[in-house]
């Protein structure tokens, strides 16, 4: 059952148009400060702009088998993946991007290698980037906007009703910071503590497609088909950055996580079609 919070907004009409812009201004100052705690919390920018590439490896023990994605962003413009959802036997593929070569494939365990290749770097199928590390210096968000509000166990905004009744409900004090990129708008739901992120929504700018459940707070983003929504836990140090151990990308389940930073990766891997018979280890096949 889901409940939705009861929020009382006070709103003021007609103000003078200089007070609108000192409001303005002030949003985006503490949106701005609010981001700056956020990459501190990560690693600091240093550490940050070190990472040249970054390997996402999820593993989900699932009823009929396990579950098994591999990703490689090797930056700013490159990005392979394998996807193992089986069963059914036909869910599964491989996929490479290489847009500063102009090469790209995605294979599928069905049907005809296709070899498509995106406009620009946002328009990657997932904006993993965006939620595991934040800023590079290729990728760089820009802070609009920051609030507080509080989390349930589950990730989402903690009812008024059940806070009243029972507080022990409650777990996470969060600032949220929303920052826009490109054709992504992206909101950080920050432990008021470590200042890591506990869940990430992104958006796609004029998306008009089908809402994926209600809104879970005032002002939070709506989720549509086609948008993003992570939730992080478990974090640990990689190379000095923060990275989750367990993500969530769906309701009631938890993916273990492990990422590694500049790794050494396959030299032929991103300027030829990648093969299903690779497996999840093709980053790594051959000689680097």
């Amino acid at each position: 059952m889901r409940h939705r919070s009861i929020v009382l907004c006070l709103i003021f009409a007609g103000g003078p148009v200089g007070a609108q812009t000192g409001a303005q201004t002030s949003d985006l100052a503490r949106a701005a400060a609010v981001w700056e705690r956020a990459i501190t919390a990560k690693g600091g920018r240093d550490q940050l702009y070190k990472v040249q590439n970054l390997l996402i490896s999820t593993h989900h023990d699932a009823i009929r088998g396990a579950h098994r994605t591999e990703r490689l962003l090797a930056f700013p413009d490159r990005y392979w993946i394998w996807h193992d959802h089986r069963p059914p036997a036909t869910d599964y593929l491989t996929e490479m991007y290489n847009l500063d070569q102009t090469v790209c494939w995605s294979v599928r365990a069905t049907g005809t290698p296709q070899s498509i290749c995106p406009n620009d770097l946002s328009e990657f199928e997932e904006p993993v980037q965006l939620a595991y590390l934040l800023e590079t210096p290729w990728v760089k968000p820009r802070p609009v906007r920051a609030w507080t509000a509080e989390l349930e166990r589950g990730g989402g905004t903690v009812p008024l009703l059940i806070l009243l009744v029972n507080p022990a409900l409650h777990r996470h004090r969060v600032e949220i910071v929303r920052t826009v990129w490109r054709i992504w708008t992206i909101d950080y739901y920050l432990d008021a503590h470590s200042w890591l992120p506990l869940r990430v929504l992104v958006t796609h700018t004029g998306n008009a497609g089908f809402a994926v459940g209600p809104k879970a707070a005032p002002g939070e983003l709506q989720l549509r088909v086609g948008d993003y929504s992570y939730r992080f836990s478990d974090y640990r140090a990689i190379n000095g950055v923060q990275m989750p151990t367990a993500e969530s990308t769906g309701p009631g389940s938890w993916d273990a996580v492990s990422c590694l930073t500049n790794v050494t990766y396959y030299s032929q891997l991103f300027r030829r079609a990648p093969t299903l018979e690779a497996g999840p280890d093709g980053w790594k096949h051959g000689t680097p």
